[in-house]
């Protein structure tokens, strides 16, 4: 019985310890649960207080940018109504100088009445068209024909050079101009239209007579020029395009871009003398033939001028040459059948340079460089020469310098 109650106590001595470490455990665990809780609460305060934070921001942000808005809305109307002022203005001041105009006209000339409301407009060129076609003469009629042909247009000191920002996205261009050389342009300069004529020579035709706004004539009651031409480069203020039909000098109105979902017509029309694959073309040449020693003596006449010219090589102005005279560039007088007197003596009229070299019964000028050809009867054309400085050449009479073609273009 005494051994019972020994046992007993050793038991329970012994298991003291033991709830002693069990309930510091569980006290340790308390405070780290409570440290936990508290640190959780801190952590879920301080991401509240942040939260509120950006949102106050955002409000903030927000405020700002319909206040920005407000006073954006507020200028804007301010502008467009500005805007709508300086507009009516505007049109009051042009309407009253129209008014002025033709109250002027009305009471110098009593013809005035037939046509009412017609008026001068102020327009002024953007810039001057440098060209390979010195002349008007070896001028394409058409644009693109000569798709080597080479143009710079350089922009007037008062147009901005960022007006030609974007025009790289461009292939091609369309370029309004002033038909400057037309011998009609000193009468129209004074507003006398008495002596225009309503119909000119088609050279497709071979001369026959169309009225002038069925074709493509320079000589036009208004002088004004259309041209498509190839993007070439854009440079500051400068353009360069290729295949314009355009003479060097030419004032430059505008320029638009081309918009081919619109400016190509799929189905449009037109006479079967201007097709492009026209069954009898009488500008059409068979071949053109460049001799060695022709080839030599343009290239030494480009050699002279190449930093002014708009190509790269001789050869690419070779080819340009080649190019212009692929077409008959010869008026309609020049194209009709020779008299026998004047095939009898077509052997005479040939005419020599100081070296020998044969001239050439016809010339067309590109960069200033003398261009002397001959064509026959079946359009076989030969290029016999070239003679740098066309001036002193057209003084001392070397060969006959075909001036300007009043035919029409077609």
């Amino acid at each position: 019985m005494a051994c019972v109650t020994s046992s007993s106590c050793g038991v329970g001595s012994a298991g003291e310890p033991l709830r002693s470490v069990l309930a510091r455990c569980a006290m340790s665990a308390a405070t780290a649960w409570g440290f936990y809780l508290m640190a959780r609460f801190a952590n879920h305060r301080w991401h509240m207080l942040r939260l509120e934070k950006e949102a106050d921001s955002l409000r903030e942000i927000l405020q700002s940018e319909r206040e920005q808005r407000e006073a954006e809305r507020r200028l804007e109307k301010s502008r467009a109504q500005t805007e709508r002022q300086g507009r009516i203005r505007a049109e009051q001041e042009l309407r009253r100088l129209q008014l002025q105009a033709a109250s002027a006209k009305s009471s110098g000339e009593a013809s005035s009445a037939a046509s009412p409301g017609l008026c001068s407009y102020p327009v002024q060129p953007i810039g001057i068209m440098q060209s390979c076609f010195s002349q008007r003469n070896g001028t394409p009629r058409q644009p693109l024909l000569a798709v080597n042909a080479r143009c710079r247009l350089r922009l007037a000191p008062d147009v901005p050079p960022a007006c030609l920002e974007g025009l790289k996205l461009y292939s091609h261009v369309w370029v309004l101009y002033i038909f400057h050389e037309n011998t009609d342009l000193a009468k129209l300069w004074q507003g006398d239209r008495s002596g225009i004529k309503a119909k000119i020579h088609v050279p497709r035709l071979n001369g026959e007579k169309m009225g002038v706004f069925a074709t493509r004539s320079p000589h036009r009651p208004t002088p004004i020029g259309l041209s498509v031409a190839q993007v070439i480069g854009l440079d500051s203020d400068c353009l360069m395009l290729g295949g314009a039909d355009i003479v060097d000098g030419t004032p430059v109105l505008d320029i638009k871009p081309y918009l081919p979902f619109v400016d190509s017509v799929p189905h449009a029309s037109a006479p079967s003398w201007v097709a492009a694959d026209a069954d009898e073309d009488p500008l059409a040449v068979s071949v053109v033939k460049v001799s060695d020693e022709a080839a030599d003596m343009i290239i030494g006449c480009w050699n002279r001028r190449k930093h002014k010219s708009l190509y790269n090589s001789a050869h690419d102005f070779l080819r340009l040459v080649s190019e212009v005279l692929s077409r008959d560039i010869r008026p309609v007088h020049r194209r009709m059948p020779r008299s026998p007197l004047w095939e009898k003596n077509a052997g005479s009229s040939q005419c020599y340079t100081s070296t020998g070299s044969p001239v050439g019964q016809y010339h067309v000028v590109l960069e200033n460089i003398d261009v002397s050809y001959d064509i026959d009867d079946d359009g076989r054309v030969t290029v016999l020469g070239g003679m740098y400085n066309v001036v002193q050449s057209q003084q001392r009479g070397m060969g006959v310098l075909e001036g300007d073609h009043a035919d029409a273009e077609d």
